[in-house]
C-alpha cells in the first residue's frame, strides 16, 4: 500500500466508514459488545472494503497522504461536490477499488504465497463475470486456498460490484462486467509483472 493506514487516527475511523455504509467504530482496545453494535476496530486495515476504497483513492489521486496528514490529491477536484465525473472517470476508480478487494489490499511480485493466491482469485473472479456466476467455494480443510480466494470474490458485493441471484452463488452484474474485468485484468498483469497495455515488466502496482 502506498499510504499508512495506522496514519489516520482510529477516532476518525467512524466517520469514514460511515461514508460507504459501513458501521465501525475506532477503539484503542475492543471491549465486549451487542451483535448490533458497530464494529469495533484499532486501524482502518481491519475492514477490509474500507481499506480498499482508501487506497484507489490515492491511486487515483483523489486524495494524498503525509507522514501525519490526508490532503486533496491533483484529482480531488473532479470528485468535489458539485462536480461531475465522467463515466470513464468513475469506472477507473472502482475497478482500483475491485482490484484492491480482490488481492485484499496487499501485492508483492516477490510473494509467492500471494501469487498463488491470486492465481486462485482469478479463476473465480471470472466464473463470478460469466453467465452463470461462481458457486461459493465450501470451507474445505483440503483446499483452503480455494475458499479464502472465493472469500475474497465474496466481498464485491459489500461495494455492490457483484451480487447473489440466488443462494450460494456470487454473480457480476452485467452493467458492471466491464469494471470487474479491469480488475482482473489489473490481477492477471500483477502476476507477469507488467501493467497493463506494457511489453515491459514492471515491480510497482500496475495503476501506477
Amino acid at each position: 500500500m502506498r499510504g499508512d493506514l495506522s496514519n489516520v487516527r482510529f477516532l476518525t475511523v467512524a466517520e469514514v466508514a460511515a461514508m460507504i455504509g459501513i458501521d465501525a467504530a475506532g477503539v484503542a482496545k475492543r471491549t465486549a459488545q451487542r451483535s448490533d453494535a458497530p464494529v469495533q476496530v484499532t486501524s482502518m486495515l481491519e475492514l477490509t472494503v474500507l481499506a480498499a476504497w482508501w487506497e484507489a483513492l490515492q491511486l487515483a489521486d483523489v486524495i494524498a497522504l503525509t507522514s501525519t496528514r490526508v490532503r486533496p490529491g491533483s484529482k480531488a477536484s473532479e470528485w468535489s461536490l458539485g462536480a461531475d465525473p465522467t463515466y470513464e472517470t468513475v469506472e477507473m476508480l472502482a475497478g482500483m477499488v475491485a482490484a484492491q478487494i480482490l488481492t485484499d489490499n496487499y501485492f508483492n511480485p516477490d510473494d509467492e504465497q500471494e501469487g498463488r493466491m491470486l492465481s486462485a482469485v482469478v479463476p473465480l473472479a471470472l466464473a463470478a463475470l460469466s453467465e452463470e456466476g461462481l458457486a461459493e467455494p465450501e470451507l474445505s480443510f483440503d483446499d483452503a486456498l480455494t475458499y479464502v480466494a472465493g472469500a475474497r470474490v465474496a466481498r464485491l458485493r459489500e461495494v455492490g460490484l457483484a451480487e447473489s441471484p440466488k443462494r450460494g452463488v456470487i454473480a457480476v452484474p452485467d452493467a458492471l462486467v466491464g469494471t470487474v474485468s479491469r480488475a482482473v485484468m489489473t490481477l492477471l498483469a500483477m502476476q507477469l509483472g507488467m501493467p497493463p497495455g506494457s511489453d515491459e515488466p514492471s515491480g510497482g502496482l500496475p495503476f501506477d
